[in-house]
């Protein structure tokens, strides 16, 4: 398994999931890149009122992985990086038939003291 940084350690969800080497943005690109590719929506609720020092922040993340064939190899890196953190998720995989595309949902939470 590869080292990577952590989730805190990274400017952001998006720099942390790159690390996976997997073309990764934010909602959706403007137009689809070659397969593998990764989006990610974010939640965030703070615990106790905003802008505390110390503040308790929870962030639940929602990653949608395509792939034009099934591939566990990809679906391995992006896990690799969610264990190496410690995350439970959840994954579901579906056929997109109007797409003729594999997507791999993944939905975890990671809690940030502000």
């Amino acid at each position: 398994m590869a080292e990577y940084m952590s989730w805190a350690e990274c400017a952001d969800t998006k720099e942390w999931l790159e690390q996976t080497g997997i073309r990764t943005t934010e909602a959706s690109f403007r137009t689809p890149p070659a397969f593998p590719y990764q989006t990610f929506f974010e939640f965030w609720e703070t615990q106790g009122p905003d802008m505390v020092p110390g503040a308790l922040q929870l962030v639940e993340i929602h990653v949608d992985q395509y792939q034009e064939t099934k591939n566990r190899d990809h679906e391995h890196l992006l896990e690799d990086l969610l264990a190496q953190e410690g995350v439970n998720y959840t994954k579901e995989r579906t056929w997109v038939d109007t797409e003729k595309m594999w997507q791999t949902a993944y939905e975890f939470s990671l809690f940030k003291k502000g």
